[in-house]
């Protein structure tokens, strides 16, 4: 059985490397959000109403609200 080159274990070391090194700092923001939003809206964010200028958003059809 032929072993793959230097060349081809170091890409596939440096890409499985990037890959997690991604994932974490994916997950890591994504739990930095969540906490942040938690502390500062009191709950989740789907309670949060929206409210628009008169004029802005078009079709909504209820003075604005989302």
């Amino acid at each position: 059985m032929k072993r793959a080159t230097i060349r081809v274990r170091l890409t596939v070391l440096y890409g499985g490397l990037f890959f997690l090194a991604g994932a974490v700092l994916l997950t890591v923001m994504y739990l930095l959000v969540q906490q942040n939003l938690d502390t500062h809206l009191g709950g989740t964010a789907a309670g949060v109403e929206i409210r628009l200028p008169d004029g802005v958003g078009g079709a909504t059809g209820d003075g604005g609200r989302w």
